[in-house]
């Protein structure tokens, strides 16, 4: 059996099986083309939106803007928090995922911590006394203690984050975690049973795919690499315009059976 190729043996161009396309058709079908071109490309670049790069932690030197990062000297967009052979160690200690940023030495209160009497504590699990795991990498730039541009064993800072890029990305000012969402707190719904199990859904995964050691952290409910596009890094949206019409506040929903 013959191929199924367009014939363009009379010099004009054909369609399949040889039928002859005039050009108000050719011209409608380039259309279309084009259309269809323009589309993906719009989806592209929204898919694109997400990734570190481009994204609010990427301190590489983008003069002008928002995240105008001068002292970034590495021109690295990674470097600033990992170093792939973790020479960071022998000034920061051996922290792991090859960290390369200076973290807080502050002493926090944590949520709930110094309640006022007769204030009912909402925590059945058991917290942290004080910031473990992926929330002290956090706090190593957010509490504002230490400068974004303390890294790579390059000694004191200079840019903290209240000042160089505003005070509502600071977290932990003063050491005061008593009104943020609790950290280092175990996840077990046998012992909450608020909580919903977890093996629910939850950014692309499960929950317990986002636990660090059995624990809610920092990194539960944001990907500091931006991989979801949603907004404040979350891994889940939390209004209606970012949940696709589905259900407001699927972030908390996801975990607090309410």
């Amino acid at each position: 059996m013959a191929a199924d190729y367009p014939d363009y043996s009379d010099g004009r161009a054909t369609g399949r099986k040889g039928t002859a396309v005039n050009g108000k058709e050719r011209k409608m079908r380039t259309t279309y083309v084009l259309a269809a071109a323009l589309v993906l490309s719009l989806i592209v670049s929204v898919s694109g939106q997400a990734g570190v790069v481009g994204g609010v932690h990427d301190f590489t030197d983008d003069v002008g803007s928002a995240n105008e990062s001068t002292w970034n000297t590495t021109g690295e967009a990674c470097r600033v928090c990992h170093d792939p052979h973790d020479q960071g160690a022998a000034a920061y200690g051996d922290l792991g995922i090859l960290w390369d940023h200076e973290v807080t030495t502050q002493a926090f209160q944590m949520y709930n911590e110094s309640a006022p009497a007769g204030y009912v504590a909402f925590i059945d699990n058991a917290m942290d006394a004080e910031p473990t795991g992926v929330s002290l990498f956090c706090l190593g730039c957010h509490d504002g203690s230490v400068g974004v541009d303390e890294f790579n064993g390059g000694g004191a800072g200079t840019e903290l984050i209240q000042t160089a890029y505003g005070a509502a990305n600071q977290i932990g000012a003063g050491g005061s975690l008593l009104n943020t969402h609790p950290i280092g707190v175990t996840y077990d719904p046998a012992v909450d049973t608020a909580l919903n199990p977890d093996t629910t859904a939850f950014g692309g995964k499960t929950i317990a795919d986002f636990l660090d050691a059995g624990k809610v952290q920092c990194g539960t409910c944001h990907d500091p690499h931006d991989g979801t596009g949603f907004s404040y890094l979350l891994r889940e949206a939390v209004d209606l315009a970012e949940s696709a019409g589905s259900t407001p506040s699927d972030l908390c929903l996801a975990c607090h059976n309410k």
